[in-house]
């Protein structure tokens, strides 16, 4: 009867071993596919940013160019008057 409890509490053990290990590998799992999710999201905010930024040269590149067309503009009446 001793013997049987033991194999008992041996198979309980042996049992509640493999599962907080089971456990704690999911756990591991999970904070790794967060980690890649966070840096997948980073990535993308990072892309949004530089496209950003990229159409805002773009519009102060056009400003630009339109402002000087009109100093050229000016330029050439004053020079022509």
């Amino acid at each position: 009867m001793e013997n049987k409890g033991r194999r008992i509490l041996s198979v309980i053990i042996s049992i509640v071993i493999i599962a907080v290990y089971a456990f704690l590998r999911f756990q591991r799992f999970q904070a790794r596919q967060d980690r890649q999710k966070a840096q997948q999201e980073q990535v993308k905010n990072s892309q949004v940013v530089q496209q950003a930024l990229q159409d805002n040269q773009n519009k102060l590149n056009e400003a630009a160019a339109k402002i000087k067309q009109a100093a050229d503009s000016v330029k050439d009446k004053k020079l022509n008057n």
